[in-house]
């Protein structure tokens, strides 16, 4: 605990002691509540200041002052706890509600009434008579006008004493430079003083005084209040406070004292009505005095707070105003307002200035506003107008004003309506305008010059950079025709590329032979600009006279385009970069100067790179030819030499496998009888069949090897004749009988009436044997096998199906492939080469050939061959 805490709570304690003893040495009580108890008031005001940390010294100071009194231990702690909240339980609803101890604002006030006044004292009053009446110090018949008595005088304490004691803080006062304690002499200075004098004499002489009981009648005791209201009102918030404060004590110390209007209608009471006690004589004067107290100081608080809000707000308003005629006349920004009900214009200073009155010199008015409007916008102007203050229709438009020393100025005018004023705004935009001009121009100009640059850079067609350049530089410049014309080497001229508006001619069909190009030439020999403003006040040749009156040349510009634009004289133009005015004559300005210049450069460097373009392109089509041709000879290099590595793969693989499995076998055996004495050795038959078939087998697989590569390099050699399916069918069936009834397998042919199809029998006999062969050799015993034939309009669809145990999506793929898998994909040679095969025979044939399948459900070969 520090050791500055200690002593603000023990300065608290002991300031509630002195306050409470006085009390109760001035008004001679018992352990009876007082009727007024300035401690409350000030320990909440300590409390706002100190920090609500320092109740400690509340509870102490009541504390000490039961000690004094020599009330009970229980009774003095009823009394510390209920002190302690209240003032605790103030200043915290104050601070969460943001009030500030001025109470300058309406809201602190009533903030401070409400949740200091009104709130805490309830629990201070119940608590300590309810400790009372527990602890057998107050009956229950006197609880309730002692809990009255308790409330009443906290809360009139609070209203009275804290607001006093806040206004006396050094900040409080330090910034109201002509308040109540202000030590410079001035006339409000004196308003106080003769205000407070007023106040106390005429507060003195009604509370103070000894009243006939005639004068009870009247409300004597508001005599005071105008001069509560004068120092609200005129004074501000401290002023008035302390005007409250001040006749609150001399009414204190007057009813204590005996005297003033509440003594005399107490006595009056007790005299006229032999019902009221001297007791409750006091308690009625009691009421009296709190609730004078209480109606005084609110009204003085609020009206007050109401009168500094206003005067704020208005010092807001006039700051407000100069502020506005400040920025206005800096923004050259001017304001009217017409009144509808009214038919009253009013005109802001700046408006005045703007439109070359001089403040308050003419009436405001819509004649006096058009008078100073441009002859030529006058009439639009006026229609505007008219339409909004009759039709209420708002608008924005800019137009130029005439002032009276004839200078013109441009103004963007703005207006609104609302239900019952016209409001417009009046900005002076002439030097926006003329700066926006200088900058369009500026900006269009690096604009086109990037576009130009870029253009070159990426496209090098002469031909569209020069219509490019024509088109942009007649909207930037906005003239009526601008071409470039071109001369060849004997000096005959035509024009390239023109932009040209639809009133004028054009000069695209404009030509000039050779006799001419000398006296061209002269004209761009010393500079290579030729500037004319205006055609009819310059000395013009035959020629350039003809020019001129063929195309409605009122003013024009050229510029020299040479491969060297610093050195006219000594190259031959190229061409010219022509601006026409056809109009009107037209003074050409320095930047539209400097735009042609530069754009003459940006030409030549196009006649350059284009010409360097068109070299490249050549060589670069000599070498893109020679380019292609050895691409595609690669191509077609790569294409063997992949396709010989893919049958080399297979041909080893074939070789490592099939071959070596055959010859191994064969090895084996005849190591076998090499073991067998004598010279001769005999051979079992049957032996010798399987190791010849073995070998036939082998043979056969490296046959269709190479007719597989002899196909695929060469094509597949086919007979078509017409011929029956059913009976090819029936042929290969027989053939395969033998087989399907070792393997105890089924052959259906579901096949109807077809009629005769173009194709090579014994390619197409070779398909059905092959795709019968695979469905009987890869699937177990007992398989179904059905061959059916589908009708098309264009086709006829062969489907080879089984039952037997299908394959998967990997092996789908690569089903009609000659190429060999990795690892444990890789194929037999002898089922990929006869599917392969297949496929090849069928494609000659111009058809299809693929298979439906999944592992479990069989498979299902298909082909179709054209009708």
């Amino acid at each position: 605990m520090s050791k500055g805490y200690c002593i603000s709570v023990g300065i608290t304690a002991l300031l509630y002691f002195l306050v409470a003893k006085l009390v109760f040495s001035s008004l001679q009580l018992g352990i009876e509540p007082s009727p007024v108890w300035p401690p409350a008031g000030i320990a909440l005001f300590v409390l706002l200041q100190q920090g609500r940390w320092v109740w400690p010294g509340v509870a102490l100071g009541v504390l000490l002052v039961g000690s004094w009194l020599g009330v009970s231990g229980w009774l003095a702690l009823g009394s510390a706890i209920g002190a302690t909240i209240e003032a605790v339980l103030g200043t915290t609803l104050l601070r969460w509600n943001g009030f500030c101890d001025s109470l300058e604002r309406l809201r602190d006030v009533l903030s401070f009434l409400v949740l200091a006044v009104l709130i805490p004292p309830i629990l201070n009053a119940t608590i300590s008579t309810g400790t009372a009446v527990s602890f057998g110090h107050l009956s229950q018949q006197l609880a309730i006008p002692t809990w009255w008595t308790y409330w009443l005088s906290d809360s009139t304490s609070i209203l009275v004493f804290t607001p006093f004691l806040l206004v006396l803080q050094p900040q409080q006062l330090r910034f109201r430079k002509p308040e109540l304690f202000a030590l410079r002499f001035s006339a409000q200075w004196l308003e106080r003083l003769l205000c407070l004098s007023l106040l106390a004499g005429t507060s003195w002489l009604v509370f103070h005084s000894r009243l006939p009981e005639i004068l009870v009648n009247y409300p004597i005791e508001y005599l005071p209040f105008p001069f509560v209201i004068w120092a609200a009102l005129r004074l501000g918030q401290p002023t008035g406070i302390m005007a409250s404060f001040l006749l609150a004590v001399i009414a204190i110390s007057g009813t204590i004292a005996g005297n003033g209007p509440f003594v005399t209608m107490a006595n009056t009471l007790l005299v006229r009505a032999n019902l009221l006690s001297r007791t409750e004589a006091n308690h009625q004067m009691v009421l009296l005095l709190q609730t004078f107290l209480g109606v005084i100081t609110t009204t003085g608080l609020l009206l007050a707070a109401v009168t500094t809000e206003r005067q704020r707000v208005e010092r807001l308003l006039r700051h407000s105003q100069a502020s506005l005629a400040k920025a206005q006349h800096l923004a050259r920004l001017g304001n009217w307002d017409f009144d509808f009900q009214q038919q009253r214009w009013t005109w802001s200073d700046e408006l005045y200035r703007l439109l070359g009155f001089t403040i308050a010199s003419v009436v405001p008015s819509q004649q006096a506003f058009l008078a100073a409007v441009h002859p030529e916008d006058r009439p639009r102007v006026e229609q505007a107008i008219t339409r909004a203050l009759e039709q209420r229709i708002p608008y924005r438009m800019d137009y130029r004003l005439q002032l009276p020393d004839h200078t013109e100025r441009i103004i963007e005018e703005q207006v609104v309506i609302g239900p019952q004023t016209a409001t417009g705004t009046v900005l002076d935009i002439t030097e926006r305008k003329l700066t926006e001009a200088k900058l369009r121009l500026n900006a269009e100009r690096n604009r086109l010059l990037s576009e130009m640059a870029l253009r070159i850079r990426q496209s090098l067609d002469l031909d569209q950079i020069l219509n490019t350049i024509v088109q942009e530089v007649r909207q930037v410049l906005q003239a009526d025709r601008v071409f470039i014309c071109r001369f060849d080497a004997e000096g005959n001229g035509w024009v390239v590329a023109e932009s040209v508006l639809p009133e004028w001619n054009s000069a695209l069909s404009m030509t000039s032979d050779a006799s001419v190009y000398p006296e061209i030439q002269a004209i761009f020999a010393e500079r290579h600009l030729c500037i004319v403003n205006d055609t009819s006040q310059q000395e013009r040749t035959p020629f350039i006279r003809q020019y001129h009156d063929r195309y409605q040349v009122k003013a024009g510009m050229g510029v020299a385009i040479t491969s060297d634009p610093e050195a006219v004289e000594h190259c031959r133009l190229f061409g010219l970069l022509i601006v026409h005015q056809c109009s009107h004559p037209r003074e050409w300005q320095p930047l539209e100067i400097e735009l042609m210049e530069q754009l003459a450069t940006q030409i030549t460097i196009a006649i350059q790179q284009g010409q360097l373009y068109q070299q490249v392109q050549q060589l670069n089509s000599n070498l893109e030819q020679q380019v292609a041709e050895r691409t595609l000879q690669l191509q077609k290099n790569l294409e063997k030499l992949e396709d010989m590595n893919e049958l080399q793969d297979v041909f080893l693989h074939a070789i490592a496998h099939d071959l070596r499995t055959t010859i191994m076998g064969t090895l084996m055996v005849l190591k076998n009888f090499q073991q067998h004495p004598g010279d001769e050795i005999s051979i079992p038959r049957s032996l010798l069949e399987r190791m010849t078939q073995s070998g036939e087998t082998q043979l056969c697989k490296l046959n269709a090897l190479l007719e597989a590569y002899t196909n695929r390099t060469e094509g597949v050699v086919l007979q078509p004749e017409p011929m029956q399916v059913q009976e090819l069918l029936q042929t290969v069936a027989t053939d395969l009988k033998p087989l399907l009834e070792r393997n105890q397998a089924t052959l259906e042919l579901a096949v109807d009436q077809l009629p005769p199809v173009l194709a090579d029998g014994e390619q197409l006999r070779r398909v059905f044997q092959q795709l019968l062969l695979n469905a009987v050799k890869h699937n177990l015993p007992g398989v179904h096998i059905t061959v059916e034939v589908k009708p098309e309009p264009q086709w006829l669809r062969f489907i080879v199906a089984d039952n037997g145990k299908g394959m998967s999506q990997s092996q789908r793929e690569r089903l009609f492939d000659l190429k060999l898998g990795a690892g444990p994909d890789r194929q037999l040679t002898g089922i990929g080469v006869g599917l392969c095969l297949c496929q090849q025979i069928i494609t000659a044939h111009g058809g299809q050939i693929g298979v439906e399948s999944e592992v479990g459900h069989g498979s299902r070969f298909w082909f179709t061959l054209p009708r």
